[in-house]
């Protein structure tokens, strides 16, 4: 989280469905848009605050953060430590869609696939 943030927020209506980006969901699901904005402000908030946690309690930093809920409430969290500092935002999206969908693995056009996972 020092010098570079990228958030990705993604939720599946039902498990067939495809994911439904962060900033469609007031729009899709009737949810006012200021105070859903509020709440993934303070989520982001929450999750840079865990970060730091990290950092003062002595652990090694960690440079992604996955967090999946299901239907019912339950999560788990993966953290990942790999080096992105040579990255952009297109890649680290990419990377992290590779890692977490199995289907973004399909979708993967040669040319960025090599490009970006050269070395990675």
């Amino acid at each position: 989280m020092d010098g570079v943030q990228s958030n990705y927020f993604y939720h599946y209506p039902t498990a067939n469905e495809e994911p439904v980006q962060i900033f469609d969901i007031p729009e899709l699901f009737q949810v006012d848009e200021e105070e859903f904005e509020k709440w993934v402000d303070q989520f982001y908030e929450q999750i840079k605050n865990l970060w730091k946690e990290f950092q003062q309690s002595g652990h090694e930093p960690w440079t992604t953060f996955t967090m999946v809920f299901d239907h019912s409430g339950k999560f788990h969290v993966e953290y990942g430590y790999e080096d992105l500092s040579k990255t952009d935002h297109y890649d680290r999206r990419i990377i992290w869609e590779y890692k977490s969908w199995a289907h973004s693995k399909r979708r993967l056009c040669q040319k960025d696939f090599g490009r970006i996972f050269e070395g990675y």
